[in-house]
């Protein structure tokens, strides 16, 4: 090999290096935003898929650029630096030096935006853990705000992620509005017009549907557009990129916000029409998210793949497959009346008395074996057709011959596959209603929005008031006045009375019994609301008391515990 060769080798090598840098410099080409002209590039072709996908980390230049985790990041070890500032903030965080730990987080969310579960579990440790190390109500407020903050950030880099805009909805609504601090937090976002301007900034919206009575936004009703914009997200997503998120408990958390709101200004005093016309949107809201098309995926039923069901629809799924199972039976009801006859000579003397007992005498225990009973009675679809199969095997003129038989095997299977997809909707349709606790709510919204509910409030509350101040006499009339809506209410909507509705009335209940012990009376078995008495047994725990009368040394002694006797 002489020199010319290997020169020319070298020409030949460098000239193809340079031809190859062409396609990579075009491929790599970033992104630019020119500030005077305010033309934009979109960048080479992964810098285009990288914007596509959401993957374009511009965060990179925000991390402290002395730091040694930037360093790190720099020369390609990028764990590590996120390793060394998860310790870095979890020290911060045992000293108590809660500021350090909050810019920690800020760099580990920079070095790593895309991870989704930075962003919830640090802002669940700003806004739950750290807020609680202040006795005042106000830090802790502002330590709550910076959670929030911190998942808006996490939005932002992660347009497509609804369950970070979901997040950011039940933190501005539930840890504002349902904490132990909740009269003073909401009061503190009433007036907070700054942080109003920024969880607003990226939100298009009416002013309109975010203003509470006193024109200023609330916190419920603020949450209901972040989790309207969840939706929006999760709308356009694919199926498989959304898979461990349960619809029914995503789709309910605004129209909830809704009702919660409503709620919350009963609790602010405000019963009126404006809290009755809260509800009526509640409940206008609620039927909505009922009549929504949910879907149910593979994993939680395991038979058709993913299906779809309206929770409104439950009664048509379950008639639907009631006269798919009949029809299935009715090919050869000889087969069932056979399967069945079988089944109930092994039940035991006892389950077979439980079932022939009338149900509205059945005790408990005759109940839970009658419904032992007839599970053994129950015969699925499944072990029908493998029944069947086997009778056309063994007797297939029994069909009019095999070809009969066989036609009569297959129109039998195609039912029982109609049956167990109806099965399927009604079972998944149930379990929703269920979890998302859906007839509690309808008929609470319903019955909220009724002037009978609102005069009982108000009655209850005047009662209240009047008895620590010793007007006996009008206590009492406001008190039976309220029994008597109550009363009334839970007659036409019973199911109300073993729920929160009926147990937020016990403090209430209790002052009552100590108003009848000032006239010597008790509560007599007739009284309207002693089903919710013995519900929830409250009596034994009056001694140690939940009401306390003012005095000179507690003025404010209208709410909180009753006074223990002085002892001889």
């Amino acid at each position: 090999m002489n020199l010319n060769t290997i020169f020319a080798r070298k020409v030949a090598y460098i000239t193809a290096i340079v031809l190859l840098l062409f396609p990579l410099f075009m491929l790599g080409q970033p992104a630019t935003q020119s500030t005077e002209s305010g033309k934009s590039s979109s960048g080479g072709k992964l810098a285009q898929l990288r914007a596509s996908y959401g993957l374009s980390q511009s965060s990179l230049g925000e991390v402290d650029p002395v730091s040694s985790s930037l360093q790190l990041a720099t020369f390609g070890m990028r764990p590590i630096a996120i390793i060394v500032l998860w310790h870095k903030a979890t020290k911060y965080q045992e000293m108590e030096d809660f500021d350090n730990v909050t810019a920690t987080v800020n760099q580990i969310a920079k070095l790593q935006p895309h991870f989704t579960s930075i962003w919830k579990f640090q802002a669940h440790n700003l806004a739950y853990n750290i807020s609680v190390e202040f006795d005042d109500y106000k830090h802790r407020y502002e330590w709550v705000k910076r959670g929030i903050r911190f998942l808006m950030d996490g939005t932002r880099y992660n347009q497509s992620e609804p369950k970070l805009f979901e997040e950011t909805g039940n933190y501005i609504g539930q840890k504002i509005g349902r904490s132990d601090e909740k009269h003073q937090f909401r009061s503190l976002f009433d007036s907070d017009a700054e942080f109003h301007d920024e969880v607003l900034q990226d939100i298009d919206e009416t002013v309109l549907e975010i203003n509470g009575p006193n024109g200023n936004p609330d916190n419920w009703l603020v949450s209901k557009i972040w989790y309207r914009q969840g939706e929006q997200v999760y709308n356009r997503g694919d199926d498989d990129q959304f898979a461990g998120v349960l619809p029914v408990v995503f789709f309910a958390s605004r129209p909830r916000s809704q009702i919660y709101y409503a709620i919350a200004l009963e609790e602010d005093g405000l019963l009126n029409e404006v809290s009755r016309a809260a509800f009526s949107q509640g409940h206008d809201e609620w039927e909505e998210f009922g009549a929504k098309e949910l879907r149910i995926p593979a994993e939680f039923h395991g038979q058709f793949g993913d299906i779809n069901i309206r929770m409104s629809e439950y009664a048509d799924y379950a008639r639907q497959a009631d006269e798919a199972q009949e029809s299935l039976f009715a090919v050869d009801q000889i087969l069932y009346d056979d399967m069945v006859s079988e089944r109930r000579l092994k039940l035991t003397k006892a389950e077979s008395h439980a079932l022939e007992t009338d149900p509205a005498v059945r005790s408990d225990y005759l109940k839970q074996l009658a419904y032992k009973a007839e599970g053994q009675l129950f015969i699925n679809p499944q072990q029908y057709i493998m029944a069947l199969r086997d009778k056309v095997e063994e007797s297939p003129e029994s069909f009019g011959g095999e070809d009969s038989a066989e036609d009569t095997l297959k129109e039998a299977t195609r039912i029982a596959e109609r049956v167990m997809m109806w099965r399927a909707r009604e079972m998944a349709s149930e379990n929703y209603l269920g979890l998302s606790n859906y007839q509690y709510w309808l008929t609470r919204c319903k019955v909220e929005q009724t002037k009978d509910a609102t005069d009982a409030r108000i009655a209850v509350q005047n009662a209240d008031r009047l008895f620590p101040q010793d007007r006996l006499e009008e206590a009492r009339a406001e008190y039976e006045q309220a029994w008597e809506l109550w009363g009334k209410i839970f007659k036409e909507y019973p199911e109300l009375e073993g729920d929160e509705l009926a147990e937020n009335l016990m403090p209430s209940l209790a002052k009552y019994v100590l108003l009848l012990e000032q006239y010597d009376e008790e509560i007599g078995d007739d009284f309207v609301l002693k089903g919710i008495i013995d519900r929830y047994q409250f009596a034994p725990e009056l001694e140690g008391g939940s009401i306390q009368f003012p005095t000179p040394e507690n003025p404010d002694g209208a709410v909180g515990e009753i006074p223990v006797p002085p002892t001889e």
